[in-house]
């Protein structure tokens, strides 16, 4: 209570800063489209032809400028609730810091620095080097996309990788359709090519004979037989023996 009365009563000023500021949390709340599970509640910068150029930062600034327009009450000097001296009191160094990372974060996006970080590829030759998504995500600081596993793996470093004892009797010496997905590495450190390749009567360790003479850096063998499918251009070049619950999909942009 001592310390509540030693704040005295609430100043003009005071409830001045306390109307901008609620105004301001809810210009942001209600700034765009609010979807709580019932019918939309529409943003109104809807209103505005130019929304196009309105975010947090412009209502925050258009904001902070109206307690430069309001006048205070304080008898001894009549000047606005802010004025030029509070640009004394400002952390312009967090302001730079955080500024700075932002703008950093932003030339990441626009040239296309994010995205390449984001999209590259990925190699773990055994599943126990994968620990976990939090410590990829940790360890490669970026966020994981996608992933594929299978076994066995056919080239590793551009080199016939085939384990024979990895493999049943089927795989060394049945021929039949057989499917492989390879990864080569773009030239300096551009973006590299996706290989999705279907044999016909070959072995496994013809596939990984084929993968090494396409070049690639990494491939897998995936399943075979009557799996085996490739849609493409609106047709089937490869129509499956049987229903194929999963697929590998490209799209373009």
């Amino acid at each position: 209570k001592e310390e509540k009365l030693k704040l005295g009563k609430i100043t003009f000023e005071e409830l001045i800063v306390a109307v901008v500021f609620s105004l301001t949390a809810l210009l942001w709340i209600f700034r765009s489209d609010l979807n709580l599970g019932f019918p939309l509640i529409p943003g109104w910068e809807r209103l505005l032809t130019f929304s196009d150029f309105i975010n947090d930062g412009t209502v925050a600034i258009g904001m902070a400028l109206v307690l430069f327009l309001v006048p205070s009450k304080n008898k001894t000097e009549k000047r606005a609730i802010l004025n030029s001296k509070v640009f004394s009191k400002v952390p312009w160094g967090i302001i730079l810091l955080f500024g700075g990372g932002f703008a950093l974060a932003q030339g990441f996006t626009k040239s296309g620095l994010s995205e390449f970080i984001g999209n590259n590829f990925y190699y773990f030759k055994d599943s126990r080097e994968l620990k976990s998504l939090e410590n990829f995500e940790t360890v490669y600081g970026t966020k994981l996309q996608a992933a594929i596993g299978n076994k066995p793996r056919l080239i590793e470093n551009g080199m016939n990788q085939l384990i024979e004892w990895e493999l049943d009797s089927k795989q060394k010496n049945t021929r039949a359709m057989r499917n492989a997905i390879g990864y080569k590495k773009g030239d300096n450190g551009g973006k590299g090519t996706v290989y999705l390749v279907i044999t016909q009567n070959a072995t496994v360790p013809d596939l990984a004979e084929i993968m090494k003479a396409i070049g690639v850096d990494y491939a897998l063998n995936l399943d075979g037989g009557y799996s085996s499918a490739l849609w493409y251009g609106d047709e089937y070049m490869v129509m499956p023996g049987r229903d194929v619950p999963n697929a590998i999909v490209f799209s373009e942009k």
